[in-house]
């Protein structure tokens, strides 16, 4: 299973200062692409903070992103925090400097925006947009939303999902009801995962069962187990 760790990197966001637009949207681009999200994160402008929390991350999944922290000012921490996780250095790119100053100019804030990890590689995100710098399994996106959305979409075809069967089921009772043997239900299937949602306000559906796997057999079962023994509550 491919799996993914999300990093959003900013004082900015953990102040209020700004509403985060970037989390909801990877959940949704991942989800259509049958990427599993296992951890989000939403951190500090400190380098200790950010080596600990991707070097965790890299080691658990299979993809890690991180957005903001990659500008010319004082508090874009990014770069500085990814190299400490992998103890390395931050080092002059070539390609980005000659790419920064064509596009930006050469100043010594411009200057800073080619400052990467050792360790890093450049993947192409096409002709009107900067590459995408990675280090090992890390991809390291602008905060920006715009920006990062436009990155995302050219890097993230060349990732590989693995399609989740899901299903759902209205029921229209309480949660606490069934709970008891619902655990019952996810002991015998274990080969899905079942989740119980309650709803509010939208009668007659006042709970979702939902169903996932990666076995379309499995997940037809244990579908056909539930709606079996809890038969007396289908909508």
């Amino acid at each position: 299973m491919s799996t993914v760790r999300i990093i959003i990197i900013g004082n900015e966001i953990l102040s209020g200062k700004f509403v985060d637009e970037n989390t909801p949207y990877l959940i949704q681009e991942c989800k259509k692409r049958d990427l599993h999200i296992e951890e989000i994160t939403i951190i500090q402008d400190d380098v200790e903070t950010i080596a600990r929390h991707v070097k965790h991350a890299s080691k658990k999944s299979t993809y890690v992103i991180t957005t903001g922290g990659v500008g010319p000012t004082h508090d874009d921490l990014t770069m500085k925090g990814i190299a400490k996780a992998f103890d390395t250095e931050l080092i002059e790119s070539p390609e980005l400097l000659t790419l920064i100053t064509t596009h930006i100019g050469d100043n010594p804030g411009a200057r800073r925006m080619a400052l990467v990890p050792k360790n890093y590689t450049l993947w192409d995100c096409g002709p009107k947009l900067f590459p995408q710098v990675v280090v090992e399994n890390v991809f390291i996106f602008p905060g920006i939303p715009k920006l990062m959305k436009r990155k995302f979409e050219a890097i993230v075809q060349h990732w590989k999902g693995e399609h989740t069967i899901r299903k759902q089921i209205h029921l229209n009772t309480y949660e606490s009801d069934i709970a008891v043997e619902l655990e019952r239900l996810q002991r015998k299937h274990p080969k899905v995962e079942i989740g119980s949602y309650p709803r509010y306000h939208e009668a007659p559906i006042t709970l979702i069962i939902t169903i996932d796997g990666k076995d379309q057999v499995a997940v037809a079962e244990s579908a056909a187990d539930i709606r079996r023994i809890f038969s007396q509550y289908l909508v």
